[in-house]
């Protein structure tokens, strides 16, 4: 019970855990915080809510949680990037 008044606490209340899942939660939660979310849907702010709860995880190194979504979204810009520019080469026009 404690646990999960703290966690709604640690993150503002906005995802409030049913006690039944609480302790499955923490038992997947340290590859949740360095797993970037998926893209493909529309997202909600996670990286916020997992350096909230990472703050109070004892042991829990913050900046690698947050570097661990840097990297992600560095390695997704490249694939972009290098998609943009391999149809601007089949057009014959410069990257913008």
């Amino acid at each position: 019970m404690q646990l999960r008044e703290e966690f709604e606490a640690g993150t503002g209340e906005v995802w409030p855990l049913n006690i039944g899942q609480v302790y499955t939660t923490v038992q997947r939660l340290a590859t949740w915080l360095r797993t970037p979310p998926d893209m493909s849907a529309p997202p909600r702010d996670e990286l916020v809510i997992k350096v909230l709860v990472a703050l109070r995880l004892p042991g829990t190194d913050v900046r690698e949680v947050i570097q661990a979504h840097r990297r992600y979204l560095v390695e997704l810009m490249q694939q972009r990037t290098r998609i943009k520019e391999a149809q601007a080469e089949r057009v014959g026009q410069p990257l913008q």
